[in-house]
């Protein structure tokens, strides 16, 4: 398996991001954002292109981030899952994921994107649970 692909199951793929996913990443999920990840993530409403594109390339140079890109079976980006400010001397980072469809929600997926996330963290990247230090926005 490519060292870039975290996992694939029933045609969906996980993998770490591209500079050449930057333009689709904004017009297939943020033209218009759906509301339901407005509310729940607490982001604006909306975004230009050049904000999305600028922070996805900020992104992908961030030595304290693991950025997933999640793709539907026709190729297109349906998601993200994110392992961010990871702190290498406690060995803790923050996790967060998102599906930018409600078509695509209920199906598992986001599940699935989080059981191969959490292993990449503890397994390939070596971090350790922390369970004095859980915050949680409902």
């Amino acid at each position: 398996m490519n060292s870039n692909i975290l996992g694939e199951k029933d045609g969906f793929l996980i993998r770490l991001a591209k500079a050449e996913d930057a333009a689709g990443y904004f017009e297939q999920n943020f033209c218009p954002l759906d509301q339901e990840v407005v509310r729940l993530t607490g982001c604006k409403e909306e975004f230009t292109k050049d904000e999305v594109v600028s922070f996805f390339m900020k992104s992908l140079k961030d030595d304290e981030r693991y950025f997933f890109l999640i793709i539907a079976p026709d190729g297109s980006i349906i998601g993200e899952s994110i392992i961010n400010e990871i702190d290498w001397d406690l060995r803790c980072a923050n996790f967060r994921i998102a599906l930018f469809h409600s078509i695509e929600r209920g199906k598992g997926i986001g599940t699935w994107a989080t059981e191969l996330t959490r292993d990449f963290a503890f397994e390939k990247l070596k971090l350790i649970k922390n369970t004095e230090k859980q915050t949680f926005i409902i």
